[in-house]
């Protein structure tokens, strides 16, 4: 690979352009023959036409600034591990000082850049994201007397207003209690029927009372006859510790020169962010600084402002290879154009090709699905189109909305995604006209089960046998709902089974075999509807003929 053009020499970058490797260009029109191939076309009839592509070098670079997190928190006590300092205003620095050392430590610049570059993205492309750093933190701490208790850990008791003693909360404060024998009536009626006075209380109605001994007040259950507490301030230990945790983060600043790369690189740039790692060759560079739209005014207003902040800054620069190609290809007389990208040479932007490719199988599918001839003999030939098989096996197989992202999956490129809706949508259609008389056998038979099923049940003795030890006549309703829920289902496997057969009957036509659930429709609606219409029906006649019926369905006519 050798130099070809160097353009655009601006003092602040060079992006260099080489001749692409041949291969590139082999690589890309396989990919089109591999998505013509099974499509109508052979894919020898592929012609490339025009080949425009070159690879690009150029540098791009992620200034990381050295941010300071500050947080404060309070802790009861006075706390070591923190450095102490005398005041807040030392604290702020002790703050600077910290940050004016570890702008001045080359180490840590060094295990910032290595910790970035350990990252799978290794911060390319990362904009304006904030990037903690976990290994550097520094806490100062100030030690504050606190002001609640005037530094002696305790506080006057509030229950007790700092007395020590608390209102008996058996009497009330008052001393004396009711008689608990004669209830404070002073008198109790004896054996013979007399009214005598009440042995307990002398005749008094009260006695005194034994948690406080008549004092009316007991120990105050707070303070324990403190009359102090201790300081919820401080937690009784007369200061607090104020924290000031400072912790640095980086914030990103990526810029690559997008105003002289072609304008489709550019999109694809922008788009793909940290995962064009995957499509181009990216090596970190040796250099200290980048030199990347530096006459750009904005950047340079950035980079002043840093400058006044003296926040410190850190560039990891990028040396980047990047290949590109437009391609023009020929496909049956008919010229299409796409856009190779990446060193994986991944197509995009491409002209969707196969949708006219295979616009005869659609058609067909078109005819299937509107029931025009034999349904099964349009999806035989329109599955002679390899694409058009493929929609009808992902759609048989699959609900509406997977079969979709499996033929996108399958068919990555030259697809449009109004061809894909519109296969499944036809193949849906068709593989229901072919089950449409299936299934109405299939309702018809499971009408059949219902009928044997539930006559058997509530018109024999086995329901009443069942349900003979069970006085619960809410149990014996959702006896009689679970064989009525079982019988629907029973009878939605009759339909899907016999329905089945006649889709892989048409999915053998096509050469291919897979496990399908042929969907009923609102024929699952109709087969509910027929199973509670026979369940009920089959009550009714045991009732009508005294067959032991269901008595909570009977009570509903007594």
């Amino acid at each position: 690979m050798t130099d070809n053009i160097e353009t655009e020499t601006h003092e602040d970058t060079l992006i260099h352009k080489f001749d692409i490797d041949e291969s590139y260009k082999e690589q890309a029109l396989e990919q089109i023959k591999k998505m013509v191939s099974g499509n109508g076309i052979q894919p020898d009839e592929v012609e490339l036409k025009e080949f425009e592509g070159e690879m690009l070098e150029f540098q791009a670079e992620n200034v990381l600034t050295l941010l300071t997190k500050i947080t404060n928190k309070k802790i009861a006590g006075r706390v070591t591990g923190p450095i102490a300092v005398d005041n807040p205003i030392a604290a702020k620095e002790e703050i600077n000082k910290a940050y004016l050392t570890l702008s001045q430590d080359v180490n840590m610049d060094r295990q910032i850049k290595d910790m970035l570059l350990k990252r799978d993205d290794q911060g390319f492309a990362l904009h304006d994201n904030i990037i903690p750093i976990p290994f550097w933190k520094k806490e100062f701490v100030v030690f504050e007397p606190c002001h609640a208790c005037k530094t002696t850990g305790s506080v006057k008791c509030q229950p007790c207003a700092g007395k020590g003693l608390e209102r008996c909360p058996r009497c009330n404060g008052v001393g004396f209690g009711s008689c608990s024998h004669c209830n404070g009536g002073q008198t109790i009626t004896s054996p013979s029927g007399q009214q005598v006075q009440c042995p307990n209380c002398s005749g008094e109605g009260r006695t005194s009372c034994t948690l406080c001994s008549q004092n009316g007040t007991i120990q105050c259950s707070t303070c324990r006859s403190k009359g102090v507490t201790k300081c919820p301030s401080c937690n009784g230990n007369a200061w607090n510790s104020d924290i000031h945790i400072v912790e640095i983060e980086a914030r990103t600043a990526f810029d690559y020169p997008r105003d002289r790369l072609p304008e489709k690189v550019v999109e694809i740039i922008e788009k793909h962010g940290a995962k064009l790692s995957q499509h181009a060759d990216i090596k970190v560079s040796q250099l200290m600084e980048g030199a990347i739209n530096i006459d750009d005014e904005e950047k340079a207003q950035v980079l002043e402002d840093a400058h006044k902040n003296k926040n410190h800054r850190i560039n990891i620069v990028y040396e980047v290879l990047l290949p590109y190609a437009h391609i023009e290809y020929d496909i049956n007389g008919v010229s299409y154009y796409t856009f190779l990208f990446g060193k994986n040479g991944k197509l995009i932007h491409v002209s969707p090709f196969l949708d006219d490719l295979v616009k005869n199988g659609i058609r067909k599918l078109h005819d299937a699905a509107e029931m025009r001839g034999n349904v099964g003999e349009n999806l035989k030939q329109a599955a002679q189109y390899r694409t058009v098989k493929e929609a009808i096996i992902y759609t048989a197989a699959n609900p509406l909305k997977k079969a979709r992202i499996e033929l996108k999956k399958a068919n990555r490129i030259g697809l449009s995604n109004g061809a894909i809706t519109d296969m499944v949508s036809s193949v849906d259609l068709a593989l229901k006209n072919i089950t449409n008389k299936p299934r109405n056998v299939g309702l018809a038979v499971s009408g059949v089960i219902y009928i044997a099923l539930f006559s058997i049940y509530f018109l024999s003795p086995i329901r009443n046998m069942i349900t003979s030890g069970i006085a619960n006549q809410g149990i014996h309703i959702v006896l009689d709902m679970l064989v009525l829920i079982i019988s629907i289902y029973i009878g939605i496997l009759t339909i899907q089974t016999i329905a089945n057969s006649a889709i892989k009957k048409v999915i053998h036509s096509i050469g291919a075999s897979i496990s399908t659930i042929p969907k009923l429709g609102r024929k699952l609606y109709w087969n509910a509807g027929i199973a509670i219409i026979i369940f009920g029906a089959m009550m009714e006649i045991s009732r009508s003929l005294d067959l032991n019926p269901p008595m909570w369905y009977a009570s509903l006519f007594s």
